[in-house]
Parts: structure tokens; sequence; C-alpha cells
């Protein structure tokens, strides 16, 4: 049986607003609104993999019934 965990990315918001928040701390050049979306696009991307790799190794993890 699979583990009762599933992982979910935090929302597009989250991300985004963590995206602004380091553009702004990086430096004028990162703040551009090119750089900010591309940079947004690329977190995005990265959680939902991420997300899906968490699920995929939870699920093939015994639960604690079977431990």
């Amino acid at each position: 049986m699979s583990s009762d965990r599933h992982y979910v990315p935090p929302s597009a918001r989250q991300i985004e607003q963590y995206a602004k928040k380091v553009c702004q701390t990086v430096g004028e050049d990162c703040a551009k609104r090119d750089v900010m979306l591309g940079f947004t696009g690329f977190l995005k991307h990265m959680m939902a993999i991420y997300t899906r790799q968490l699920n995929a190794q939870a699920s093939s993890e015994p639960s604690e019934e079977e431990s």
C-alpha cells in the first residue's frame, strides 16, 4: 500500500511573490519585467517537477501500516 502523503506545489501567487522578492533583492537588471517573468516561469516549472517526484516517491514507499 502507498503512503498517505500527497504533496502540492506552492500556489502560483506564492511563487510569483517569491520571484518578485528575489528579483528585487538581486538588483535592477533582475527586476526587469521579462527577466522576472522568465524566472517565475522557471520556478513554477521546477516546483511542478519536484512535486511530481515527491509524490512518486511517496506512492512507492510502504505505508506505516505495512512497516
